[in-house]
């Protein structure tokens, strides 16, 4: 803590808990298409409306009173950084998804067993997602208490609705699904390109919100969203989220609490957000970003969305602070972003940890580090802050604190502190550090080559060689060598080869090889190791015995076995491969499991596919199963689908496919009944029969594998190819066998029934010596062969 900054803690007694996005500078991927005049039109309508708003909330922040009936809130909050095939991939929608999920359980007054947190869905999760709020919601309804739903969505979207891995979910199904929930209010917030186009779609209304009346229950819906229906949502690298989620938690945790009476309403922290995303937005490439609203609520008093008094641990800032407050955690990471004016204290709830606060009090800079115990109250003012150089922070206080490192070319020692770097201030930047146990420096551009360990605490960029373990505690840039394992405590551009195991905290953008190798964040690169862990989103190909990624996988796994925790495009190749996602590629191995769709191949032992969705081409194996439709064919033994175009196999059982009951006459057997099933236009049959009419009656049963040909609703047209055995009726013994091809057109007389008919080809051979054609057909026959006939056939019959 720098000199001068001792805050003054105090104890708290304990409360009752109760589009794609465009990238922030260089990555304008989404785009506005309006002129500079119509800009300059809807930001005057849009100061116009912040003035209503601001004047309503005050007035309602005035007039609010204490609501004694209880409050019982769910939530259901998604974050998707896929959008599908020609989207972006986004960087940071789950995270902003995770800092809203952690101050509505902070702040909110959303117990775990209430909330439903969903990272990377395909369209059939959140569905389901859906259906398990609507019941939790459902089973609360009716106790007496208010019950409340948020629904919060960060990703991309666009003018239709969201988009979650290229499947679209309507903006208008979607609010007619949350509006058929039992919940008295509901809230939803989308921040996701073009989301304002639901608060313009049929049946939204744009009336003043929180409208008073006798009621003692508030009721109604409030949708919130980060841009206008033309606009794009924009995310920054600077903040490490969305600008709208980013100015949002801010507000709820405390930023936007106008009336400095320790609550965050929802008019006030759409206020706060509005205003400072429009204000952040005004001059980034893709444009102002004008957050919508559609509210219509009822009741007495104003609904508070987060309440400061419930905290673990508060930050207070005192009267004479003046300026814009940034504060960020120990990672770096911005908590809350503010404006303080010295008319008034203000209060953010903020989690127990390290921080460090830095003010801009109109280009002059101050700083200070404090820790938030639990419990506990940390009170700042002035006197807390130290003065530091305009130019050791970036622009707007939105970038970390720079050090000034002292610069020590060349260092040489046995071990800290026996180096030279001890007779310098710290902190320190080497260039060339050599050990001969231990290395450490504050920072390093260079090499640093030691026999045991090589520490930095800050930054490396170039070659670190040791002979068991490197540490970095932030980025590393370059080549890490270890004899044993290589940690680095942010992200990695470049190499780590560690004999056992690499460690990345955060994202990784190169090469790892080891015996475990784990990154915690997005990968883009190769994993080669016994064990291979992605936590996020992986680009490229992992090899190894064991695969795992958390995330979706974008490329190549090559494995014993494989585990996505995800979506997959591109192939998998394994013993056993296990993806809970859909598949866009292909699947290789023994055994192939599902639990979403399939758009390409599965070839193994064993193929299940267990999304109910469509799904889209190839499944071959022993053993098909898919329970959903599949438009394309399976190839196996045993087939299983609810639906699918073309099953070719011994058995294919297709519950919504095609499924026939024949009876019919032959020349080869007087008495047949079969079951054809299969798909539209490929179908397997089953049959038994009965010959009377030869010398020594015969046992019929029968297999086949045939297409059908639908001609129009009266007409269709079957080919078939069966094959039959024919036994003695009185010791079952197989005296000899047909194969039958058969031409049949068929008569759709009935709605379901059919008359079938037609000629066929039979081949006639015998097992038993004493069997002979005439024991089969007593229609002419050709000896081809001395045990072999062949001769024309007939059939005909009805279907049902």
């Amino acid at each position: 803590m720098p000199p001068g900054s001792s805050a003054r803690p105090s104890e708290k007694p304990t409360k009752r808990s109760w589009c794609c996005r465009t990238g922030w500078r260089s990555r304008p991927f989404c785009s506005r298409s309006k002129a500079v005049l119509e800009n300059l039109v809807n930001m005057r309508l849009t100061g116009a409306r912040l003035l209503i708003f601001l004047f309503v909330s005050l007035s309602a922040g005035v007039s609010a009173q204490e609501n004694t009936q209880e409050v019982e809130r769910f939530a259901l909050i998604v974050g998707a950084n896929d959008g599908g095939a020609n989207r972006i991939t986004l960087r940071y929608a789950a995270d902003d998804a995770r800092a809203v999920a952690n101050v509505l359980e902070d702040l909110g007054g959303v117990p775990p067993k209430n909330r439903i947190f969903l990272i990377a869905p395909d369209r059939r999760e959140f569905i389901g997602a859906l259906d398990q709020i609507e019941t939790l919601i459902a089973a609360a309804s009716g106790s007496g208490r208010r019950v409340e739903l948020i629904f919060y969505y960060s990703g991309h979207s666009d003018e239709f609705g969201l988009l979650l891995s290229g499947h679209a979910v309507g903006y208008g199904a979607l609010k007619a699904r949350i509006n058929a929930m039992v919940a008295d209010v509901k809230v939803v917030i989308l921040d996701s390109c073009a989301s304002g186009a639901m608060t313009r779609r049929k049946g939204g209304r744009r009336i003043a919100p929180f409208m008073a009346d006798s009621s003692v229950q508030l009721k109604g819906h409030a949708y919130l969203t980060s841009t206008a229906e033309d606009e794009a949502a924009q995310e920054s690298d600077k903040i490490a989220g969305s600008f709208f989620t980013h100015y949002f938690v801010s507000g709820l945790r405390g930023a936007a609490d106008m009336s400095n009476d320790g609550r965050v309403t929802l008019n006030e922290a759409y206020h706060f957000t509005f205003t400072e995303t429009l204000g952040r937005t005004e001059a980034t490439e893709s444009g102002a970003q004008h957050a919508s609203y559609d509210i219509s609520l009822t009741g007495s008093g104003d609904l508070v969305l987060t309440d400061l008094r419930e905290t673990s641990a508060a930050l207070s800032f005192a009267e004479d602070i003046e300026g814009r407050l940034y504060v960020r955690d120990s990672e770096g990471q911005l908590a809350v972003e503010l404006s303080k004016t010295t008319d008034r204290a203000s209060t953010v709830g903020l989690e127990p940890g390290d921080y460090r606060a830095v003010l801009d009090r109109r280009g002059e800079f101050f700083l200070t580090e404090f820790r938030l115990g639990n419990e506990q109250t940390v009170q700042l003012s002035m006197n807390n802050f130290v003065p530091i150089d305009s130019e050791s922070t970036i622009a707007r206080g939105l970038g970390a604190v720079e050090k000034k490192y002292t610069h020590v070319v060349f260092n040489i020692g046995l071990f800290p502190p026996v180096e030279i770097n001890k007779a310098f201030d710290e902190p320190i930047l080497n260039n060339v550090s050599l050990s001969l146990l231990a290395n450490e420096q504050d920072k390093l551009q260079g090499l640093a080559l030691t026999t045991i360990i090589n520490w930095q605490n800050d930054d490396m960029e170039g070659l670190n060689i040791a002979g068991i373990t490197n540490v970095t505690q932030r980025d590393a840039k370059g080549v890490a060598l270890a004899g044993a394992v290589n940690y680095i405590g942010r992200d990695v551009t470049g190499l780590q080869l560690g004999a056992f195991y690499n460690h990345t905290e955060r994202h990784f953008t190169g090469l790892q090889l080891g015996l475990v190798d784990y990154t915690g964040g997005n990968f883009t690169g190769a994993q080669l190791a016994l064990v291979d862990i992605a936590v996020g989103n992986f680009k490229g190909g992992q090899i190894g015995l064991l695969n795992i990624t958390v995330d979706n996988v974008l490329g190549a796994q090559l494995a014993l076995a494989n585990l996505t925790i995800g979506n997959v495009k591109g192939g998998q190749f394994s013993l056993a491969s296990w993806t809970q996602g859909d598949v866009v590629g292909g699947q290789f191995a023994l055994s192939n499991i599902t639990t979403g769709t399939i758009r390409g191949g599965q070839v193994a032992y064993l193929n299940i596919t267990s999304g109910q969705e469509e799904s889209h081409g190839a499944q071959i194996g022993f053993l098909n199963v898919n329970r959903g439709k599949l438009r394309g064919t399976q190839i196996g033994f045993v087939n299983y689908a609810d639906y699918v175009d073309v099953p070719i196999g011994v058995i294919s059982i297709i519950p919504h496919g095609m499924l026939h009951g024949n009876f019919w006459i032959s020349d080869t057997a007087v008495i047949n009944a079969g079951m054809k099933m299969g798909g539209k236009y490929v179908y397997n049959i089953f049959s038994v029969g009965y010959q009377p009419l030869a010398e020594r009656q015969n046992f019929v049963w029968g297999y086949g594998l045939g297409g059908h040909i639908p001609i129009n609703n009266d007409w269709f047209l079957d080919i078939d190819v069966m094959h039959f055995n024919h036994h003695d009726i009185e010791n079952f013994h197989t005296r000899g066998f047909v194969e039958k091809l058969r031409l049949i057109a068929g008569w759709q007389f009935h709605e379901k029934a059919a008359l079938i008919f037609g000629p066929a080809l039979n081949l006639f051979w015998r097992q038993d010596k004493e069997f002979r054609y005439r024991d089969v057909s007593y229609l002419p026959g050709f000896r081809v062969a001395s045990d072999i006939y062949l001769a024309p056939g007939f059939m005909t019959g009805f279907q049902i």
